[in-house]
C-alpha cells in the first residue's frame, strides 16, 4: 500500500492499557514525519517531471540524431553522385577532345598533302617555264644570230654598193 501525507496524518494507533504514548509527541513526530514525507513526494515528483522532461528531450535528440544521419547518408550519395557524375562528363570530354584533336590533325594531313602537291606543281610549272624561257631565248638567240648574219650581208652588200656609187 502507498502512503501518503494523509494517511501518516490520519493513522490513529491502537492504545494499549498497559502502555500509553504521549499523544503530543507522537502528533509532532508524525507531523514531522508528514512534512518530511511531503517534501520526499515534492521532490520525487519534480524529479518524475524533470525525467519525463529529459526523456522527451532524448527522445528529441535521437530522432533529430536519425535525422542527421539520413542527412548525411543522403549528402554522400548525392556526393558520390556528383563525383560520378563529373568523371562521366570529363570522360566524354577529353573523347570529344581527343576526337575533335583527331579531326584536327586529320585536316592537317590532308593540308600537308595539298601542298605537297600544290608544290610538286609547282615544280613541274618552274620546269616547264623554265624550258619555255631557254626555247624562247634559244628561238631570239636563233634570230639574232640570223639578224646577225642579215646584217653582216647586208652591210657587205651596203658596202658594196658605196663602191659602185657614181657620186662619189
Amino acid at each position: 500500500m502507498k502512503l501518503t501525507p494523509l494517511d501518516i496524518q490520519q493513522h490513529q494507533f491502537e492504545k494499549k492499557r498497559s502502555k500509553f504514548y504521549d499523544s503530543a509527541e507522537v502528533d509532532s513526530f508524525l507531523d514531522m514525519v508528514k512534512s518530511d514525507f511531503e517534501e520526499a513526494l515534492r521532490l520525487l515528483d519534480m524529479q518524475k517531471e524533470r525525467i519525463q522532461l529529459l526523456e522527451s528531450e532524448l527522445k528529441e535528440l535521437r530522432a533529430n540524431e536519425r535525422v542527421l544521419k539520413e542527412a548525411i547518408v543522403s549528402t554522400q550519395k548525392v556526393s558520390e553522385e556528383i563525383v560520378a557524375n563529373a568523371r562521366k562528363e570529363s570522360d566524354i570530354i577529353l573523347a570529344d577532345a581527343r576526337i575533335e584533336a583527331e579531326k584536327i590533325i586529320e585536316s592537317g594531313r590532308r593540308e600537308i598533302e595539298r601542298l605537297h602537291d600544290d608544290i610538286a606543281d609547282l615544280k613541274r610549272q618552274r620546269i616547264q617555264l623554265e624550258a619555255q624561257l631557254r626555247a624562247v631565248l634559244n628561238a631570239h638567240d636563233q634570230m639574232l644570230e640570223v639578224s646577225s648574219e642579215r646584217m653582216k650581208d647586208d652591210d657587205i652588200e651596203a658596202s658594196k654598193l658605196k663602191v659602185f656609187n657614181p657620186s662619189k
